[in-house]
């Protein structure tokens, strides 16, 4: 018969081993779910990370969007206005130039030809005209009727009928106005065409 102090042995070692196998278990339990909550925790947190990171990207590329558009306009709206500004110079040249050719014997002499002959193709009394041109012209001509051009129509003539109904405005600056559209085509077409010549060297 084992005596009090072996049962009492015997029973702390059942004991010890119950509670010991509780505690690892418990311990294995706890160590588990922590581990288990850091998974968690660490899969939320990756996420949270991919999603901010995925907004900036996103955010990135709108704004980077937007920059590239805007940089797109304001490049288009130079190019119209650098356009634009080569047209007033050549127009601007066209009319120094003409203002040149009034000064030379060609035209003087092409002048009262050219009024003459707009007289005879509109088949009307001369008399009933008043004939246009600048102040230093007026010796080339001779009718009954002559009156001023400003200056700034370069050249050329008008004949006015008296009571001012109509006209025919045969000027260098009317001319020029009817051309311009073609003058702008014809730069615009050159300077599209010396575009892409640089574009494919």
């Amino acid at each position: 018969m084992l005596d009090i102090n072996q049962k009492l042995r015997t029973f702390r070692t059942m004991v010890w081993d119950e509670e010991k196998a509780k505690s690892e278990k418990e311990l294995y339990n706890s160590t588990n779910i922590n581990s288990e909550q850091i998974d968690e925790k660490k899969s939320s947190l990756e996420k949270d990370l991919k999603a901010t990171l995925d907004n900036r990207k996103s955010f990135a590329t709108i704004r980077g969007n937007e920059k590239v558009s805007k940089l797109e306009e304001e490049q288009k709206t130079n190019f119209y206005a650098h356009k634009e500004q080569l047209l007033n110079d050549l127009v601007s040249e066209i009319k120094k130039r003409l203002a040149e050719y009034t000064k030379t014997d060609e035209y003087k002499k092409k002048l009262p030809e050219e009024i003459k002959k707009t007289i005879g193709e509109i088949n009307e009394n001369v008399d009933d005209f008043e004939v246009l041109v600048k102040e230093e012209d007026k010796n080339l001509i001779d009718y009954p009727n002559i009156g001023t051009l400003d200056d700034k129509y370069i050249g050329g003539f008008i004949l006015k009928v008296k009571d001012g109904s109509y006209q025919y405005n045969q000027t260098y600056l009317k001319k020029i106005e009817e051309k311009q559209y073609d003058i702008g085509k014809t730069l615009y077409n050159l300077f599209e065409s010396e575009s892409l010549n640089e574009s494919n060297n």
